[in-house]
């Protein structure tokens, strides 16, 4: 990005998205290590260290670099005098800590880039380290070397809790059977499971192996797994399995690499040497593997290809002719290269003759024009198909892992385990990552033993980084049309409109037509990252759905800041025309877009409207809620402060009646202060008496009869008689508890004389009670 003093500044996701972009970064620091140390070595050995040289060469052998990595949100755009195109941030300051902080060849990296990579890399946990500018330490990690590449070998588990497979006894029995099936009639065929990211595609294979061990059957298992720095590498895929089948590491000389392979195929073909290295050095070089200058083969490709197409299939055939069946698991196919689809359609056809069995697992694509990849198109290829589709997990299936996961809690909240399972909407690597938020949010507390949780802290989920970058990844392969579109929709909200997309798009500085959109929304609902409803309220509007929440909340968070408050105002506006005279059904939604929007008082009296309607519908909880948002929008409008009063006094009551008592005090003490500005006593009295009823509620009659005093002054100052007999029963009621009784007497009589003046018969009957 740019160059620092000394230091180079590099970002990763800038101007797309890679799900995966943590581990590029991370990779590129060993990369850069490596190579620095390599040009180091290279110098030694072809310098003259005499005179001069020695001295160059003394100080380039001890140059070294250190770097820090961070993950995180970042401001992108032009800054500065200068205009410079760049990142600014809070993740970018802790990366350049980092590196201050990081020895001479160190490479730290931050918690949150550590839990976008554990597992793939080896690093060391130093605690946490104070850095620059933050008043809190830090966790912070060593980065060691790169793992070796490794499949699903264990359930992914939240802090050492073992998570089960759920929901997928069908797809996993339909597995078994295949597999029983063609050991017993010598005849396999190509599986596709598909389902989307976290879906548990992975899990299922990785529970299916674990039988397959289990079973007395001779199965042989080859696996390969494509990724997204694969997919523009021919047959990337297919040299992934290749080199994990022999073992070939990226470190290996073109000679081990060339011999790895002919050891390899040795196990099983009874022929020759020079006849086995001419077709590692045929395999080999087809898939662009590193070879000596007398391997390489001088034919032309499609000679080279046709050779290297028998050469592969010849070796699954003598594999399979060792063994009772042999399974291939090729994973992640949706980066996978077409040349690679080839050479696997080119093994199908043995599926016909031979116990094969190719399990291909892949996420739901766009543009994928291979028909066994696709439902409609499955049962017309012409080799042996399955084609399995991974639906998300049932509520119930949801709602047992969320218990499996937090089963060291005492008890699991209903609430709790609800804003789980309705997050993450099926998905079980969704629930894993939720829950692993709570946890690092301190709101769910991990002991050895036994789990706690923090209520006061429960109130909504962010979106875990992990999934930020697969959802945000998806949104970045988008065309502008569909990406503007789709921000848009995220503005109005988990369900919108076309009409409204269609406003908001006309609205835009550079006009889109209502028939793009129409086309745009189409194409998102075709990806499969929006879906129609079939209720609508608004008259000719069709309704869409976002496919997951969180997509939705990844979608709005891309939309710019400045951009958010105009597109507020847009929907709220066109929400308020169409509702008509509807509109206090619609109200809340309405309020909370002119809210963003910044339109405090238009939002205000919306969420007025709604409270008022949510009690006529004895919602009382709902009403005290948009009492609570009108009132905080008011809070600086000195000039509304009888709205203020109005609110306090409504909410002041529901919070009585649903006894929370201590909120109600707080209301009306604020109810009081209010009053006082505004110098209305007959409201100030009506407040004390409020907080005189539930001080006496709460067994405080010292301070009831207090409060009921001073509402006894003031409203005798302003003849406010109703407030003033209800201050006298107030007063009657402490005396009594207080052991007060002639006071208390004098007090219900005194209060049975000004109701009969009003003719308050409440009031009336309550001062004849207490004499």
């Amino acid at each position: 990005d740019k160059h620092i003093g000394n230091a180079v500044m590099g970002v990763f996701g800038v101007p797309t998205v890679h799900e995966d972009d943590p581990e590029r970064a991370v990779r590129a620091a060993l990369a850069m290590r490596a190579a620095l140390s390599n040009f180091a070595s290279d110098v030694s050995f072809g310098m003259d260290i005499s005179a001069s040289g020695g001295a160059v060469y003394e100080h380039l052998k001890y140059l070294q670099l250190r770097i820090g990595i961070n993950t995180g949100p970042v401001m992108l755009g032009e800054v500065g005098t200068s205009e410079e195109y760049t990142v600014i941030g809070d993740a970018v300051n802790v990366a350049s800590r980092l590196e201050r902080t990081a020895k001479p060849g160190s490479i730290l990296i931050s918690q949150e880039t550590y839990h976008m990579v554990q597992g793939i890399f080896q690093v060391e946990d130093l605690g946490p380290v104070t850095i620059r500018g933050k008043s809190d330490p830090l966790p912070v990690y060593l980065v060691l070397g790169a793992k070796p590449r490794a499949f699903y070998t264990t359930g992914r588990g939240v802090e050492g809790v073992e998570t089960r497979m759920v929901g997928r006894d069908k797809e996993i029995y339909q597995l078994q059977v295949a597999l029983q099936t063609a050991v017993h009639t010598r005849k396999g065929q190509l599986i596709t499971i598909m389902g989307d990211a976290g879906v548990g595609k992975s899990r299922l294979i990785h529970e299916f192996n674990k039988w397959i061990k289990n079973q007395e059957m001779d199965v042989s298992v080859l696996k390969g797994r494509s990724d997204s720095r694969l997919f523009q590498m021919p047959y990337g895929l297919i040299r992934d399995l290749v080199t994990t089948q022999f073992d070939i590491q990226d470190t290996d000389s073109p000679t081990a690499v060339e011999q790895k392979i002919v050891q390899g195929m040795s196990q099983y073909f009874d022929m020759p040497e020079q006849d086995i290295r001419a077709r590692a050095r045929a395999v080999a070089q087809l898939l662009g593997l590193a070879m000596s200058e007398e391997g390489i083969n001088y034919l032309l490709p499609t000679q080279i290809i046709d050779k290297a197409y028998d050469y592969v299939a010849d070796y699954f055939q003598a594999v399979i002719a060792q063994a009772d069946a042999v399974i291939l698991f090729l994973e992640d196919l949706h980066w996978a290269d077409d040349s690679s689809y080839d050479v696997i359609e080119h093994l199908a056809q043995l599926c016909e003759k031979l116990p094969l069995l190719i399990v291909c697992v892949t996420r739901p694509q766009q543009t994928q024009t291979r028909t066994w990849l696709l439902p409609e198109t499955a049962d017309t290829v012409p080799f042996p198909h399955t084609f399995m589709q991974l639906a998300p997990l049932s509520i119930e299936d949801s709602r047992k892992l969320v218990l499996d996961i937090l089963q060291k809690l005492p008890s699991i909240p209903k609430d709790l385990s609800d804003m789980i399972v309705t997050r993450a909407e099926g998905n079980p690597y969704f629930v894993e990552e939720l829950i692993k938020v709570l946890i690092e949010d301190g709101i769910i507390l991990v002991g050895e033993k036994e789990w706690r949780i923090q209520r006061s802290q429960l109130t909504r989920l962010r979106v875990p980084l992990t999934l930020n970058g697969v959802l945000q990844a998806r949104l970045d392969r988008l065309s502008e049309l569909e990406r503007l579109t789709l921000q848009r929709a995220a503005v109005i909200g988990h369900v919108f409109w076309d009409s409204a997309v269609i406003h908001m798009n006309e609205l835009a500085d550079e006009p889109l037509h209502s028939s793009e959109t129409i086309s745009a929304l189409h194409a998102l609902e075709k990806r499969e990252l929006i879906f129609p409803r079939q209720n609508s309220f608004i008259a000719g509007a069709q309704a869409y759905i976002f496919k997951h929440a969180m997509l939705r909340e990844v979608a709005y968070e891309s939309v710019l800041l400045r951009q958010r408050p105009a597109y507020h105002k847009q929907i709220a506006d066109w929400l308020a025309t169409k509702s008509g005279e509807r509109v206090a059904e619609y109200a809340s939604i309405i309020a909370e877009h002119y809210e963003q929007a910044g339109e405090n008082v238009l939002a205000a009296e919306l969420y007025e409207m709604a409270a008022q309607r949510a009690v006529d519908m004895y919602n009382v909880d709902v009403a005290i809620d948009y009492y609570g948002k009108a009132l905080s929008l008011l809070t600086e409008k000195m000039h509304e402060v009888g709205w203020q009063l109005r609110i306090q006094e409504h909410l002041g009551k529901l919070l009585v009646q649903r006894s929370r008592l201590v909120e109600a005090a707080q209301t009306y003490m604020t109810m009081r202060y209010t009053a006082e500005i505004d110098g209305d006593l007959a409201l100030q009295a009506h407040a004390w008496n409020g907080l005189a009823s539930i001080q006496h509620e709460q067994g405080d009659y010292q301070a009831a009869l207090t409060s009921a005093a001073k509402a006894e002054h003031v409203a005798w100052l302003v003849s406010a008689n109703n407030e003033l007999a209800r201050a006298l029963i107030f007063k009657s009621r402490a005396q009594q508890h207080l052991g007060k009784l002639p006071e208390a007497v004098e007090n219900a009589q005194q209060a049975l004389d000004v109701s009969q003046k009003v003719d308050d018969q409440q009031i009336v009957g309550e001062a004849l009670g207490l004499l």
